[in-house]
C-alpha cells in the first residue's frame, strides 16, 4: 500500500483525522514502539488520533500518556504533515519533539509490543507503519 505524503495541504485534502505524534531524542536516537493493534508489529512514534474537541498539544499530552505512560510538560512543535492513505482517507499529523539529557523509563500501554531507541539510520530500517519513511526525511533532512 502506497502513503502519499505531503508538506502542505492539498486543495483537494479533506481530513478525516487529526493524529499528535512525539518524536523523542536522547543521545542521537529517537524513540519508537512498536505497534499491537491497526498496525500490528510495524514501528511508529507515540502518539494518535484527536478526541473531540481537542487540539494537538491535548491530543499529544494524553496519547504519549495513554501510550508509554509519561507525563509531557515541555515539547517543542516541529511541522504539520499531511497523508492520503488509499485505506483510510486523508489525515494529518502534528509532529511534536522532546529532548531528553537520559533515557527516561518507558512503560507500554497493551496497545503496543515493545520499544527501543534507535539512531536515525537504524530506525531506516525497521518495519515502519505506511509514510514513516517519509516522514523521516522530511522531519530530519529538510
Amino acid at each position: 500500500m502506497t502513503v502519499q505524503v505531503f508538506d502542505k495541504k492539498l486543495e483537494d485534502f479533506e481530513t478525516k483525522v487529526s493524529v499528535s505524534s512525539c518524536i523523542m531524542r536522547c543521545e542521537n536516537k529517537i524513540l519508537f514502539i512498536k505497534n499491537a493493534n491497526t498496525w500490528r508489529g510495524k514501528w511508529t512514534f507515540p502518539g494518535g488520533k484527536a478526541e473531540a474537541d481537542e487540539n494537538p498539544e491535548q491530543t499529544l499530552v494524553r496519547e504519549v500518556f495513554e501510550e508509554i505512560n509519561m507525563n509531557l510538560s515541555e515539547y517543542r512543535f516541529l511541522r504539520r504533515m499531511f497523508y492520503r492513505n488509499p485505506l483510510y482517507g486523508d489525515y494529518e499529523i502534528s509532529y511534536f519533539e522532546v529532548i531528553f539529557d537520559k533515557i527516561p523509563e518507558i512503560k507500554l500501554s497493551n496497545e503496543h509490543l515493545e520499544s527501543g531507541w534507535f539512531s536515525l539510520e537504524d530506525a531506516s530500517k525497521l518495519d515502519l507503519i505506511p509514510g514513516m519513511k517519509e516522514s523521516l526525511e522530511m522531519v530530519f533532512h529538510e
